[in-house]
Formats: structure tokens, sequence, C-alpha cells
């Protein structure tokens, strides 16, 4: 992480903060009611979703924009991801996220964009009649975001996004934040990491006013191997259902080839498993070759990187998802 020069008092109290309040909002998210933008749920990125969608505490590419914004303070490079899910009952998201380190301030931006198509509906009276017509349903939103290092060990975030939601008969529209932290217990080995998301005021449809999908996420990443095997695990509370578990990992082999597994609590006691792949390919300094890993092999320091990930999502009697991505940093 960026560093910060701050007292050790400040670092304190920002941990015991946002370590106090996380319970609390956990309390008040069992409160019920139901939710309306169930579009912001969705889970974005091929590699987030490949490890069961556990990433609340590893946020080291754009898609913490997402998950926790406290892991852009991590991103020391421009980063560019691109991502497209095919999702149950022919839903399909498009996803785009950049990240922008700002190395005076000590910390780095974000921006994301995602769009969701849900087809067209057939039109009905009251009477449940077909008339002619269909109605095209899709949502989307924009978020800002920014994440700060605070010290070593210390990373905080927040962002403020803006939806708008075209339904059959209504429409929708509103803004929301996400905040987060993240806290490195042993360097490059062991992080921790909490985030509330969608916090915002209650949207109006028709004459009713609905609340937004309150999240909030606690988690844990451990490097076994540092820069070759991630194990990461979720705790998940919405504001309407029950907490969830995402458990995942993935192997990196040869600094190339990537192999990414996990679990999350699946729809209907059904499903859950994930499993996904991926390829990374940098250019190489003068010299070195091998296209298969040998141990000679010299990449150019901070030159392109291209990642190319795919994941696959198994929904128990629901539809599997495919979800492809690309992501650089340069």
């Amino acid at each position: 992480m960026k560093k910060i020069n701050v007292a050790i008092p400040v670092v304190s109290l920002s941990l015991i903060f946002g370590f106090s309040v996380l319970p609390m909002s956990l309390r008040a998210a069992d409160q019920g009611g139901t939710s309306t933008a169930a579009f912001l749920r969705l889970g974005q990125g091929a590699r987030v979703e490949g490890m069961g969608g556990a990433f609340t505490a590893v946020g080291d590419d754009a898609h913490t924009i997402h998950f926790n914004p406290a892991g852009l303070a991590q991103i020391t490079r421009r980063q560019v991801a691109l991502d497209h899910v095919e999702f149950i009952e022919k839903i399909n998201s498009q996803y785009a996220a950049f990240v922008l380190p700002v190395n005076v301030l000590g910390g780095s931006m974000g921006v994301d964009v995602s769009y969701v198509d849900m087809g067209s509906i057939e039109r009905r009276d009251a009477t449940g009649d077909k008339v002619s017509g269909k109605t095209d349903s899709n949502a989307y939103a924009a978020t800002l975001a920014w994440g700060q290092a605070v010290g070593d060990r210390l990373a905080i975030g927040a962002s403020g996004k803006m939806f708008k939601e075209n339904l059959v008969e209504e429409a929708l529209s509103g803004y929301a934040m996400d905040a987060g932290g993240l806290f490195s217990i042993i360097p490059n080995r062991l992080m921790i990491g909490v985030s509330a998301l969608n916090i915002g005021p209650k949207v109006k449809i028709g004459t009713t006013n609905e609340s937004l999908p309150l999240t909030f996420r606690g988690g844990v990443a451990y490097h076994p191997i540092p820069k070759k095997l991630l194990l990461t695990a979720d705790a998940e509370k919405e504001r309407d259902t029950d907490a969830v578990m995402h458990v995942g990992g993935e192997y990196i082999y040869q600094n190339r080839f990537i192999g990414r597994a996990g679990y999350r609590d699946p729809l209907g006691g059904k499903g859950g498993w994930s499993a996904g792949v991926g390829f990374i390919w940098r250019p190489m300094a003068e010299g070195s070759s091998d296209f298969f890993g040998k141990q000679d092999r010299v990449y150019e320091n901070d030159s392109l990187e291209v990642r190319i990930d795919y994941a696959f999502v198994d929904y128990g009697d629901f539809d599997a998802t495919h979800r492809f991505g690309v992501h650089l940093a340069f």
C-alpha cells in the first residue's frame, strides 16, 4: 500500500470504529423488509466469481470498486477491467472499470459502469390478456470511488453511485454510497476487510417507497504462497436475506496460467459451486524465451499485463452462468 504518515492512535481509533460499527449494522440489516434495484446485488468479475464471490479482503484489481473501495489503495498501476455475463433467464450484464493511482495523494481513484439487459417482456392489460408490443427492461449504474492508505497496514475507501432501472410499467432511479476498510495483519500474507454497500435513501416506485439492497460484507484473504496461491472467504448479509458464506481460491502457475474454484451458499439448497481459469500475458525482455515458463524467463518491469478470465457458476435448478473478462494493468 502507498503510505501517508499518520499517528498510531489515529490508526487504532479507525480500526476500533470500523469493526465495532459492522456488527451493529448487521443487526440493523436484520430488521426485515424487501429491497428493490436487485441488479445492484449482482457480483462482477469472472475472476471474483470463479472464487465463489469472495473478494472483500482481496481487493487487488479493478473489481474492488464493486466489492470494497478500500482495495483501491493497494493498486499502484493503471487498470482496466471489462466483463460480460450470460446470466440466468437470458439476462446478460456488461461491466467496465478503470483505476488511476494518484501517487501524490497516496491513493487511487476508480470509476465503473454496469449495464444489465433483462430482455423484452410481453405487455398485458389489467385482466392479464396480452396486448400488442413488448417492453424492454434494463438497468445501469455508474460509480466514482477513492481508496486511501493510512499508514503501513490500514486502507479505507468510499464511493458514490447513481443508478436507473427501467421496469415494465415503471422506472426508478436513485443514488447510494459504499464504504470499506482493509487491514494487513501479516504484510503480503494475511488481510481482513469489511465493507457496507448500497447505503442510500429509499427510491420511489409508483406510489410506494422501496429500500435499496443494503449489504454488509466481512472477509479474510490468506496467501500461503505469495503471488501464487490465494485462499479467501467472505460473510455477506443483505438487509432482506439470511447471511451467506463465500469461499474460494486461485493458484497461478509459472506466472501465466491460473486455476480457480469456489463455493457460495446456494439458491434453494442446490448448486453453489464455481470454477474458473485465467491466462496472463506480459511482454518479455530481450534475451528471455520459452513460452511455457522456464526459470530464465525475464519480464519487463512495469510493462503491460493482460489477463483473460473465464468462470462457470452453478445455480442448481437455475441455469448456470458463464462469465468472461479481460483485465489490463499498465
